[in-house]
């Protein structure tokens, strides 16, 4: 059950869930954590089922990944990188 009793989400259900799960999934320790632990056991059951019947992927989809963008904009710097110190090679190497 949802906060407005029903057998699916409401609009205040999605709110309250993206409202707490900043506070409830983020892997430190705040006192209103411990708060919602000790003194709201029926609110973090609430986060769970929601996050569990919505988001059943969560622990996949907030894993770190590199960004691909990034990755590639890396590459294409290193290479460049290579291609100006080998063209710095060959002056030196027709100077010299």
């Amino acid at each position: 059950p949802y906060f407005m009793g029903g057998t699916m989400a409401t609009r205040t259900d999605c709110v309250v869930f993206g409202h707490l799960a900043q506070l409830w999934y983020l892997p430190l320790d705040f006192p209103q954590k411990r708060f919602m632990r000790e003194q709201c056991p029926n609110l973090v059951e609430f986060l769970e089922r929601f996050r569990n019947n919505y988001w059943p992927d969560w622990d996949e989809k907030c894993q770190r990944r590199p960004n691909q963008n990034m990755l590639e904009r890396m590459e294409k710097a290193q290479q460049k990188t290579e291609r100006l110190q080998r063209m710095a090679l060959s002056t030196v190497a027709v100077a010299g």
